[in-house]
């Protein structure tokens, strides 16, 4: 079989074209039939065609690690393009003020954190 777009013969079983990067035509699940990529039907039982991109799975519930940062900066860091677990040199900066202790005794923990 060849690419429809860049006439490469293609590599049987893969889903992309390994030259050009095409999605390569599939087989109907229920009767086997040829399908071109963007069928959302097979043309020949109706049966539907990739559900699963057309239903997406649930987005996992947001970081709990992240919970006590600023919205703003919370989304910031999602949305970082650093790698998991990548390492970083940072500068923190951490202030305590005298009597902070006696008076988040008395206060809300949200309140004090504000």
């Amino acid at each position: 079989m060849r690419c429809t777009q860049c006439d490469t013969e293609l590599i049987a079983g893969k889903r992309f074209c390994h030259a050009c990067g095409a999605k390569t035509p599939g087989e109907c699940p229920n009767c086997s039939a040829s399908v071109a990529p963007e069928f959302g039907f097979c043309p020949d039982c109706g049966t539907e065609l990739d559900a699963a991109a057309k239903h997406p799975q649930p987005v996992p519930a947001a970081d709990p690690r992240l919970r006590h940062l600023p919205q703003a900066l919370a989304d910031k860091l999602r949305s970082a393009s650093g790698a998991a677990g990548e390492r970083k040199r940072v500068t923190v900066l951490f202030c305590d003020l005298a009597g902070s202790t006696a008076i988040a005794e008395n206060l809300d923990p949200e309140v004090f954190r504000d």
